[in-house]
């Protein structure tokens, strides 16, 4: 993800540098690094999947539990 896709993607969300932070997991310090020098493949899929609202991907066991869990 090139700086100018990340500056973009922070736009499009509306998001501060502690908001995009937060989200992705990274220390507010990382987000001007990305704005001035990019950001690596997996933070652009992360950008992605946060922006289409996709949840953290759970193992389809998991998932199951959960619900079990939630219905007791």
């Amino acid at each position: 993800m090139t700086a100018h896709e990340f500056g973009e993607w922070l736009d499009h969300m509306w998001f501060s540098h502690d908001d995009a932070a937060a989200r992705l997991g990274v220390e507010p310090g990382a987000i001007a690094a990305y704005e001035r020098e990019g950001a690596p493949a997996t933070v652009g899929l992360a950008c992605a999947a946060i922006a289409t609202g996709l949840a953290a991907w759970q193992p389809p066991r998991r998932r199951a539990r959960l619900r079990r869990q939630q219905a007791a």
